[in-house]
């Protein structure tokens, strides 16, 4: 919302659930968010606001199903919104998705609903089934395209059987996002299928997104015809895999600037976003080269020669079709025979991570290594190396205290291990 909406074509959280549901299959972590939305404040009314939560679930190989319950309420009016959503990778850089959402509107009995003709029989409340569908696609690594279709059956929450006027109108989004280093800069075009004071409801948004300090501060910016907006996000860990992201957006509306309405101070929307567990999908652990499902390797013979193609492409800088080569080892199940594989994928796929700055799919990459394999010294080795680089990096010195254990828990399972001892020194005196 800090971007005024321009989402359709980024669509990279659970927020993708309301803007473009193929944005569900770029999600490779399990997440969770809360939101609240102050609409309009400074209104007489004082209970105008709006919530949801939502959950989405990565799988491996069957894509990502989401879950959101949302609510719009007022003391005499609710809509309630249970959508179900699913998104998937095809092939190396095309993301598709669709929704199937319950929409359940009621009014509050008051003295007008009993006078009201439209209200009898305790005729109250009313419900329907709309569908979604999205399309996203990577034009390149730094530019993709998305297409969204909401309510494409445009479903009647009308509380009459001849009203047509509450028919949810088919919405059309298009847009287009860029990845310049830090800066997000995106463009999105809206249509919905209902005139908006006697004119086509046609809406351009604008916005842009900057991850700052080692992207654990992000800013934003966006404007469209109905509001202006500016947001920030700040991005904090709690425990081992979980990460959390506290969010707020201020929105100004633009469109009743000429109403007794102007009066209001905006509206603020604040979120808690939760994110637990490895990448199950992150885009490139399961891109597809060439857009074809490779063959999923089953002997040692073929794991071995992915192995030495991934060391390769270390060796020459060519970390992204490394990560590549990784995800066709880590596609198949594990088991007894082929752990070790996983284990050597992992660790090499931190260090290509790492070196494109991915920092956070990286420590996901070694933290799976050593959880793979928590006897093998290398893993906490090498997840101890990167605490240490992080450290270094951010001078936040809690990363220091994290290298240290994993140092000494190397140093438990092999005490002649490498030169174990002398990160260790050097680390007690940088803490």
């Amino acid at each position: 919302m800090g971007m005024g909406g321009a989402f359709v074509a980024l669509a990279d959280d659970t927020s993708a659930i309301m803007f473009n549901p193929a944005g569900l299959g770029q999600i490779g972590r399990t997440e969770f968010t809360a939101a609240y939305d102050r609409l309009y404040a400074g209104l007489e009314d004082g209970n105008l606001g709006r919530g949801f939560v939502s959950y989405v679930h990565p799988s491996r190989y069957y894509g990502a199903f989401a879950l959101n319950l949302a609510m719009l309420h007022t003391s005499l009016y609710k809509e309630t919104s249970a959508t179900f959503g699913y998104g998937k990778s095809l092939g190396k850089s095309t993301y598709l998705g669709l929704n199937v959402k319950g929409l359940f509107v009621s009014f509050e009995e008051n003295d007008y609903t009993r006078i009201d003709p439209l209200f009898d029989n305790d005729n109250t409340s009313t419900n329907d089934l709309a569908l979604d569908l999205g399309m996203l696609y990577k034009l390149t690594d730094n530019m993709s395209f998305g297409l969204a279709a909401l309510n494409v059956n445009e479903p009647n929450i009308a509380l009459g059987e001849t009203d047509t006027d509450a028919k949810m109108p088919l919405t059309l989004q298009t847009g287009i996002a860029l990845q310049l280093g830090s800066v997000a800069p995106t463009m999105d075009l809206t249509y919905r299928n209902k005139k908006l004071r006697d004119k086509q409801d046609i809406n351009l948004h604008l916005g842009m997104e900057s991850w700052l300090v080692d992207r654990s501060v992000a800013l934003r910016a966006g404007v469209n015809f109905h509001d202006m907006a500016v947001g920030a996000s700040y991005v904090f860990s709690r425990g081992k895999n979980v990460e959390a992201q506290l969010d707020y957006a201020f929105r100004y509306p633009l469109i009743f600037k000429e109403d007794a309405i102007s009066d209001i101070y905006g509206s603020h929307q604040f979120s808690l976003d939760i994110r637990f567990g490895g990448f199950a999908a992150a885009p490139e652990a399961v891109a597809q080269r060439g857009g074809e499902a490779p063959a999923e390797p089953d002997t040692r013979s073929e794991l071995d020669e992915l192995l030495r193609k991934v060391m390769e492409c270390k060796k020459e800088g060519k970390y992204k079709e490394g990560i590549s080569l990784c995800s066709e080892i880590l596609r198949i199940e594990p088991g007894e025979a082929f752990a070790e594989y996983h284990v050597e994928a992992y660790m090499h796929m931190g260090g290509m991570l790492t070196r494109l700055e991915r920092y956070d799919e990286a420590l996901n990459s070694f933290e799976s290594a050593a959880k793979m394999a928590p006897q093998d010294p290398r893993t906490h080795y090498e997840l101890g190396v990167f605490y240490k680089q992080y450290g270094d990096r951010t001078g936040n010195k809690s990363w220091y205290n994290k290298a240290i254990i994993e140092f000494e828990r190397t140093r438990m399972i092999d005490p002649k291990f490498e030169d174990v001892s002398a990160e260790l020194a050097a680390l007690y005196k940088k803490r």
